[in-house]
């Protein structure tokens, strides 16, 4: 979960939206004219965006590694430690970002989701043990990434099989490699991965009690599996788990059905997906549509939208003009507007 998922104890959110776009609520006053945001990372109560000016810059309950372990911010702080960052994923209580070369992760580690063969909490970065490893994703307390020629390697919780490496241990500290998968694309959920292959073909592993591995079963699956009847472009995993479809339609499975069903049909010309507590779904046009069932969804008004993240009942956008705004929960500053109060319509970041 990138977002993704992009980890954490989630639950729905089916607040219905209006058809206009939130207030900025005073977050730009007083402040200078932030750089434009360049790319978007959502956890589970936390988000950041790396900037045009190579500032990281997070918001929420996130782990922050010039301070305390836990710190809650309204509004977003530049985090130091990962300026130059290439890139970031957050999980549930920890994070990783890759430096080109090497990826280094923080936060919690009691089960060894940051992959440095301890279990210490970090308030900085450490370098993930191995292989050079990109292209990192992080689930609820477990991360994988890609190393080269795609293999797929993944550390941290593995109590439900999350690793997907076929092993018994309840934790590994340290990279695991899956065996026989090279995925050109992977995600994680709570408590599962999927990935999917150059060919189109969708793999998922780990926790499988809703049916979010979509192999027909509710057994847990310590290495990946396949998908039934299905080929797609990207997946996204969350609490339950979706793909987007070569022709563009949008299939999901978990919350209680182990096979995929549509959720969105071809006709919005779908780009993107996110899935954290709910589904959210970029078409070509920017349009964004979020549902939590098959046969519910409402549109979010956030214009010309390129890059989606959802979280626990929250979730981002990111505009082609630099701006993020987000919308759902807002107990912990989720939202970034510099208030505690939940919003149903988007609200703008003030970076």
């Amino acid at each position: 979960m990138q977002l993704s998922a992009r980890g954490v104890v989630l639950v729905l959110f089916t607040a219905c939206l209006p058809t206009l776009p939130g207030e900025d609520a005073g977050t730009d006053a007083g402040r200078p004219i932030p750089p434009p945001a360049i790319d978007l990372a959502v956890g589970a109560t936390h988000a950041c965006a790396r900037m045009a000016d190579s500032t990281v810059r997070c918001w929420g309950s996130y782990t922050n590694m010039e301070l305390a372990p836990i710190t809650r911010d309204d509004l977003p702080a530049v985090v130091t430690a990962l300026n130059g960052a290439r890139s970031v994923t957050l999980g549930e209580d920890f994070g990783c970002a890759y430096f080109g070369p090497g990826t280094r992760c923080w936060g919690v580690g009691a089960q060894g989701q940051l992959g440095n063969g301890d279990t210490m909490t970090r308030n900085a970065p450490v370098p993930v043990s191995g292989d050079e490893v990109a292209d990192a994703v992080a689930g609820g307390r477990h991360a994988c990434a890609r190393i080269d020629g795609g293999v797929v390697t993944c550390w941290g919780d593995n109590s439900q099989g999350q690793l997907g490496a076929g092993s018994a241990m309840m934790q590994s500290s340290t990279p695991l490699p899956i065996a026989n998968l090279n995925g050109s694309q992977v995600d994680l959920g709570l408590a599962h991965g999927c990935a999917r292959l150059v060919s189109g073909s969708v793999f998922c592993w780990g926790a499988n009690d809703e049916g979010q591995v979509g192999d027909g079963t509710n057994s847990p699956q310590s290495t990946p599996v396949r998908v039934l009847g299905l080929d797609a472009l990207a997946v996204s995993a969350g609490r339950f788990s979706c793909a987007l479809g070569t022709d563009r339609s949008v299939s999901c499975w978990g919350l209680g059905s182990s096979t995929p069903s549509a959720w969105l049909f071809p006709d919005g010309g779908w780009r993107e997906i996110s899935v954290g507590a709910q589904l959210c779904a970029r078409a070509a046009d920017g349009t964004i549509r979020c549902l939590d069932r098959a046969d519910a969804g409402v549109d979010v008004p956030v214009p010309n939208a390129v890059q989606l993240g959802s979280g626990d009942r929250f979730s981002c956008a990111r505009t082609d003009g630099g701006t993020v705004w987000c919308w759902g929960r807002n107990d912990l500053g989720q939202l970034g507007d510099g208030t505690r109060t939940g919003s149903a319509s988007p609200v703008k970041v003030g970076f």
